[in-house]
């Protein structure tokens, strides 16, 4: 099931619309519309750790596994709330391995995105250099005619 999906579910399990998600989140509607239709898919972790504050269980939305939403007990347990085991640390954010690996493998997809458009951007400047040393080449041979 989708990310978007999954909002969906959450919000019909709760009686609540995605607008009323979002402020009871404090999170941008208009964003939060974004990864419901699918248009973002990659929130920021500060996304996460709002759904969190809400009775949300991350690792069902990021793997499908668990509960959707933490009673008491699983909120000491949540795989984004700190505590003394070996995971990933993110400020005051912890994730366990599965978590850390698709949020890094998310982190990298974009990081790798953000090269190739620098690759692109260096290669349209190139090509414009180029093409302003050919366009003086044919002047000057236009020049010698």
């Amino acid at each position: 099931m989708s990310l978007g999906r999954k909002i969906e579910e959450i919000c019909e399990l709760r009686g609540i619309s995605a607008r009323q998600l979002a402020l009871n989140i404090d999170y941008d509607y208009s964003s939060l519309h974004n990864i419901v239709s699918g248009r973002s898919k990659n929130p920021s972790l500060e996304f996460y750790k709002k759904l969190q504050k809400f009775g949300i269980n991350i690792n069902w939305l990021l793997t499908g596994e668990g509960s959707i939403f933490l009673d008491s007990n699983e909120k000491s347990k949540s795989i984004l709330i700190g505590s003394n085991n070996n995971n990933s640390n993110f400020g005051d954010f912890k994730l366990s391995g599965k978590c850390e690996e698709i949020i890094r493998s998310k982190d990298d997809t974009i990081k790798s995105k953000e090269e190739i458009i620098k690759m692109k951007d260096e290669l349209l400047k190139s090509k414009d250099e180029l093409i302003a040393v050919l366009k003086k080449q044919l002047d000057i041979d236009k020049n010698k005619i």
